[in-house]
């Protein structure tokens, strides 16, 4: 992949502390980015792989917001005409909103399984893309 990523985060850290740290930071190694998933994923919070310099036509970004076992994960993807967003279809969950880091969102574009989670973002960090089985179109 040519093109190069940098990675934004905000991890929500538990009580006592009960605030929010996050940074940023160009060319993150892989180690980085699974170092903050796997905080994400005890503590909540958000995650962002994107592009430095977005492309013309394909994906840019991929985000990550978590809290308590919640995974919302969206794909901004760059079409001919407009932008577009990509993101997990669980056909299984019931009908309903779900809050996450204070927004709601439809139960049926979350995911529980972090193992898609932390896969999705391999598979962006290395290709510059996610599969359309893990993140189709909304």
């Amino acid at each position: 992949m040519t093109n190069k990523l940098h990675v934004s985060w905000s991890v929500n850290r538990p009580p006592p502390l009960a605030d929010s740290r996050g940074g940023y930071q160009e060319e993150p190694d892989w180690r980085l980015v699974e170092y903050f998933l796997g905080s994400i994923e005890d503590f909540g919070g958000g995650l962002t792989l994107e592009f430095l310099k977005q492309p013309e036509l394909g994906p840019g970004s991929l985000q990550l917001a978590a809290e308590k076992g919640k995974y919302l994960l969206t794909l901004l993807e760059h079409t001919k005409d407009r932008s577009v967003v990509r993101g997990f279809t669980n056909p299984e969950a019931k009908d309903g909103m779900v809050n996450i880091n204070g927004n709601r969102w439809d139960a049926k574009s979350i995911c529980s399984d972090f193992s898609i989670v932390r896969r999705a973002f391999k598979e962006f960090f290395e290709t510059g893309d996610v599969s359309p089985q893990i993140l189709n179109r909304e």
